[in-house]
Parts: structure tokens; sequence; C-alpha cells
């Protein structure tokens, strides 16, 4: 049985969120794909960005989420003391980035990835949810999870990949009714249909929160086959109003 030094792993963490990022320069980002097409919301928090900055064929000249598209050569003129923030869902992708901008570095920038400035302006929120979690494993696996996405830890296969993944906890492989079970970003609902097997149908009541409007649509077709293989009375899902959705998004 692993024993995890919770008040030592909430320490690296509170050090790893401690970094100040300056507030007043201009920001621009690297990166202007996938990741960056899902962190409309982090945008919003960053404020103003000048230029996003890829060298995809065809990118350069248009604009992303209504800021122009410049090559990595375009920005050692007009990114110069910016804000650079790598964004990239891929450790590899991201280092290989990162690389880039120390070894042909932009005049007086500063650097950093957007995982980092935006969960470093978070701290105090993000080390509340830790001290919430009630078991220890949950807290070490939280944060690896924090510290690898921001570049301060490797993945630890032991807290992260697990067979039954979600279900790996006694707590969760023991769900009885009157248990109620939540899912925060319910996807198509893979999850919560591999928690009805789990529970064998047993349970109150789940909550699924999916703010994409497609995925919740799938979630939807999912809950309602769910409903009739399993038998389960009307009301045992609850569909997130659209109000919540869009607040979500």
């Amino acid at each position: 049985m692993n024993i995890y030094n919770v008040n030592a792993i909430r320490e690296q963490l509170a050090q790893a969120l401690s970094r100040k990022f300056d507030n007043d320069r201009r920001v621009s980002v690297y990166g202007a794909g996938g990741a960056s097409a899902l962190a409309g919301s982090s945008f919003e928090e960053i404020g103003a960005i000048e230029y996003f900055i890829d060298d995809t064929p065809g990118k350069a000249g248009t604009l992303f989420h209504g800021r122009p598209v410049i090559t990595f050569s375009e920005a050692h003129e007009k990114c110069r003391s910016h804000l650079i923030l790598v964004s990239c869902h891929t450790q590899q992708a991201r280092r290989i980035m990162m690389t880039s901008l120390k070894e042909y570095p932009i005049d007086l920038a500063e650097l950093g990835t957007l995982d980092e400035y935006v969960y470093c302006r978070n701290a105090e929120s993000i080390l509340a949810v830790y001290d919430m979690l009630e078991d220890d494993k949950s807290k070490a696996t939280y944060a690896n999870v924090i510290l690898v996405r921001i570049g301060k830890a490797q993945m630890d296969p032991e807290l992260v990949y697990k067979g039954k993944s979600y279900f790996a906890l006694p707590q969760f492989e023991q769900i009885v009714y009157p248990d109620v079970f939540i899912d925060l970003g319910a996807y198509t609902g893979d999850t919560l249909e591999k928690c009805i097997f789990t529970c064998e149908g047993s349970f109150q009541k789940i909550f699924a929160f999916e703010p994409d409007e497609s995925m919740f649509c799938a979630l939807q077709a999912r809950t309602e086959r769910l409903r009739r293989e399993w038998n389960l009375e009307e009301g045992w899902f609850w569909k997130m109003p659209v109000w919540v959705r869009q607040m979500l998004n």
C-alpha cells in the first residue's frame, strides 16, 4: 500500500504555482492549433492577445480567435518584449516549441506555457480543491496531473494509469443505493455507462455536466438508451440546463 506525504505534495504544488507573470507585458500565443481552439475562456482571463504564432502552412495571414496569425520568423520583429505563451496538448511538442524559443530567442520576451499561466493565476482555487479531496491518493493524483501539465513533473503511471480508471478507488468500486454519482466533463457518457455497470444500476441519481454542445447531444442519446436497457425511472439522469452550459462555455 502506497503512503503519500500529502503535506509535502501540497508544498510542491504550491511552489510550482507560485510564479508571478508580468501582467504589464503584451501577450502572444505560440500555437494556433487544437489546444488553443479549446482555450477560449482562458484567453478571456489573459486579456488582450496581439498575435498567434504558427508555422503550419496556410495559417499565417489568417485570423484565429479574432487575432492575426504570424510565422515564427515574423514574431522576432512583432513580438519583442512580449509574454510568449506556448499552447500545445502534448508534452513533446511543447518541449520542441519551447526549445525553438530558447535557441532562436525573441528579444526581451518572457516565456511560459498557457497552462502554467492559467494555473498560476488560479493557484489559490487549485490548492483549495486539493484540500477538499478526501483521500490521499486522490490528492497525489490531482497534484501529479497539474504538475505534468505545467512541466514540473513526469506522469506517475501508478497514480494516473489504472485498468479501472475512475473506479480504481474502493469508494467507487462499491457504489450502492442511495449513492449519487457526479461526472464533471461527461463527454459522450462513456464514464457514466461504466458507472452503471459497476454499480449494476443501483444508485439514486447521476448528475453529468458537459459544456460542449455536440458532446452533450451524444450524451443525451446514450442516457436514453441506458434508461431503456436498465429499466431506469424517468429523472435518473439530470440534464444540465442550456443556461448552465452557456455559462461554462
